[in-house]
């Protein structure tokens, strides 16, 4: 096995302590006055709340069949809905600050009208599409998708399983024989500040625009050169990724190969210094 695979498999491999809580009084059969213990997960960076819901539901003794889409599973942290749609480890590296383990509160009842419905198949569907998403921008095409299978890629996720996704995902990760880059950098860029962390109502930033792999004279770009032409230059700036600080020289085609998430973005956390 490469370095590189290696490090393929311990971004995968990542893990966030999470303590779930699920709200007094929305346990159909326990009083309000009742309290509940917490049920204590170390789960996947890389994968999905919703992906976590079966585990809740056998600790607190919830039915698995919810008749009323009303009391579908959601997550809030401290008055703030948790939207799903972004990793598990996204949503820690946002919020949770020096939390350990990170609280989140359990809700089946009052669905939010902010957050996507999670029923049937929309994390799978969700998920697939990030993916296509990332392949038009990185490959200019979204042609090598129907080549691979998506149900194994899924499997992996759905099951914690790296052998799985990798087998499939690998193929995604391959260039033209022409040219050792990618077309364009697919991510995401959150911008948390203070305000942020302090007012539930208060949205993320997250940006997006098409930056090159390259400069005009071929020499690879960095992590700190996206930064900058996405937020102008600045120095005052933490930026983490999978919960670490990678050097702001690292190449951004390194990272794209071996920093994404599953759903091969990068997900990038940027805060003033000095903020929790």
């Amino acid at each position: 096995m490469s370095a590189d695979e290696d490090i393929d498999r311990d971004v995968f491999n990542g893990r966030v302590p999470i303590a779930f809580v699920l709200v007094v009084g929305e346990h159909p059969e326990r009083r309000p006055s009742d309290t509940y213990e917490p049920y204590f997960l170390l789960a996947p960076r890389t994968g999905y709340l919703p992906l976590c819901a079966e585990k809740i539901r056998r600790h607190y003794n919830l039915s698995t069949g919810l008749a009323d889409e009303e009391d579908e599973m959601w997550f809030e942290f401290r008055g703030r809905p948790l939207r799903w749609n972004h990793p598990i480890g996204v949503l820690f590296d946002c919020f949770a600050g020096e939390d350990s383990p990170w609280e989140v509160t359990v809700h089946i009842k009052n669905y939010p009208d902010c957050l996507m419905r999670s029923s049937g198949n929309a994390v799978e569907t969700h998920f697939i599409n990030q993916i296509k998403q990332a392949c038009q921008i990185k490959h200019g095409t979204t042609e090598i998708t129907r080549d691979i299978n998506k149900s194994e890629l899924w499997f992996g996720i759905q099951t914690d399983d790296f052998d799985h996704f990798h087998r499939v995902n690998k193929k995604l990760m391959e260039k033209k024989a022409d040219s050792p880059w990618f077309k364009k950098v697919p991510f995401q860029l959150y911008v948390i500040d203070d305000k942020v962390r302090a007012d539930p109502d208060v949205p993320v930033t997250i940006l997006q625009q098409l930056v090159e792999l390259t400069t005009e004279d071929g020499i690879p770009n960095t992590l700190g050169q996206m930064v900058d032409t996405v937020l102008g230059s600045g120095d005052n700036r933490r930026v983490v990724m999978h919960g670490v600080q990678p050097p702001l020289e690292t190449p951004l085609q390194w990272l794209c190969e071996h920093f994404v998430y599953p759903d091969n973005f990068l997900h990038i956390i940027v805060s003033p210094t000095g903020s929790n």
